[in-house]
């Protein structure tokens, strides 16, 4: 062996087997429960947003988490089209909402496209945008609920779970 080089190492010490990541990491699983958010959320008319009878469990825990659920989706959608009204891009906020509060009948992209004008690109570009604002101001206006920041991606969690069971 020549001075100053290394041992050889066995095949078995070679190269040691590649870990495959069978979970997503915390933030993908985060975006994902941000999506469904965004997907599973439907516009309720007045009467039964506060309908005690929309909720499967009419329990006044239970009831309590879906007006809240509501209330602060229902929130961040208004903060959203209040930041959108003051640049000028209502219009384009009515025509793409329904990307953001989902329902059964999403239009396409070529539809929304023929609707607004714009190129099925640039229909994309801005709905990928508005959703991403969206999950930002649902994630704020949760930390204004909890008392550590650690506690965010629980809630949300929580928050999707008690939409979808309300659904």
């Amino acid at each position: 062996m020549r001075r100053g080089a290394k041992p050889a190492k066995s095949k078995v010490e070679a190269k040691p087997p590649i870990a495959r990541k069978s979970r997503k990491s915390e933030g993908s699983r985060v975006h994902d429960l941000e999506k469904r958010l965004a997907e599973a959320l439907d516009q309720q008319t007045a009467e039964t947003f506060y309908d005690p009878a929309s909720a499967d469990d009419s329990s006044a825990e239970c009831l309590f988490d879906v007006r809240w659920a509501k209330t602060l989706t229902s929130s961040a959608l208004n903060a959203l089209r209040q930041e959108l009204e003051a640049e000028g891009k209502t219009q384009l906020f009515e025509q793409l909402k329904t990307f953001l509060i989902g329902g059964s009948d999403l239009p396409s992209y070529d539809e929304a496209s023929a609707r607004t004008g714009l190129p099925r690109a640039t229909v994309k570009t801005h709905v990928h945008r508005l959703r991403q604002r969206y999950r930002e101001i649902v994630r704020r206006e949760i930390a204004r609920t909890v008392s550590a920041p650690h506690e965010i991606d629980e809630e949300l969690r929580y928050l999707c779970n008690v939409l979808a069971e309300a659904a």
